[in-house]
């Protein structure tokens, strides 16, 4: 067995038991969300797979706030 296999294979054994797709981002040092998306998706629960899409794009319209637990900045 190759390193790229066992590499590959912890990457899928993560998420397919349902840890974050951040996380295995982290593991692997993806430069990006999106390489883990392109290369994992498909073992994402697809009503992640458009949130994880994401989070290398925030939106336009996003406004992002440093909020407290109090409510305030």
């Amino acid at each position: 067995m190759k390193f790229h296999s066992i590499r590959h294979s912890f990457a899928s054994l993560l998420l397919s038991n349902g840890q974050s797709p951040v996380y295995v981002k982290e593991q692997l040092g993806h430069s990006s969300i999106q390489i883990t998306v392109d290369i994992y998706g498909h073992l994402i629960p697809s009503s992640n797979r458009e949130a994880v899409n994401q989070l290398d794009q925030p939106s336009k319209n996003a406004t992002f706030r440093n909020l407290s637990a109090t409510g305030t900045k």
